[in-house]
């Protein structure tokens, strides 16, 4: 995961009206392809843990990741409760997606 997507010649779609995006980079060790493989959804859910809460976060594809492999792009992230701390998802913010206690992928907010 130190290796970064390449998006540029993408960035037509950054940052249009206001939203956030969000980079995801899939743990391959995880995500084999063979007993476990990117997912064919265009909406996934994940959380996120701060020190004393915990908030359910949406990532939306406009593409699924099985289409787009390892390095994909969300096309909208935010959180699902209005409550949440939506100050947080700012530019070069970054979390670990989860799968239950398991990390997964990590994510970096973009505009």
């Amino acid at each position: 995961m130190e290796e970064y997507l390449d998006i540029s010649g993408r960035n037509d779609i950054l940052g249009y009206n206001g939203v956030m995006i969000c980079l995801v980079f899939w743990d391959k060790k995880i995500i084999d392809g063979v007993h476990r493989k990117l997912s064919s959804r265009n909406i996934l859910y994940t959380q996120l843990y701060l020190p004393d809460q915990i908030w359910s976060i949406v990532l939306e594809f406009s593409t699924p990741p099985i289409e787009q492999g390892y390095e994909c792009i969300a096309n909208e992230v935010y959180f699902l409760a209005d409550t949440a701390p939506h100050y947080l998802l700012v530019d070069g913010f970054k979390f670990d997606f989860l799968d239950g206690p398991r990390k997964i992928g990590e994510c970096i907010v973009t505009t």
